[in-house]
């Protein structure tokens, strides 16, 4: 798949556009620290909300798998 990085802000925020055979989707990844603690606020930017279903069930998979290697 083909990937663009529209923005980057290390160590902070990575801004994408992917582009695969459904389409273009643009997401984005921010990284906030907190008492010691990184949270990852990951959004996939939609214009309509066709597929969302399927968009947010891939989403989790990747993510558990992230969270699942760090652990």
């Amino acid at each position: 798949m083909d990937m663009a990085i529209d923005a980057c802000k290390p160590p902070h925020r990575l801004a994408l556009s992917a582009v695969d055979d459904s389409g273009g989707w643009p997401v984005e990844l921010v990284l906030t620290e907190s008492a010691g603690m990184t949270e990852l606020r990951f959004t996939h930017h939609l214009t309509d909300l066709e597929g969302v279903g399927e968009f947010g069930a891939g989403w989790e998979l990747y993510l558990d798998a992230l969270v699942a290697y760090r652990d």
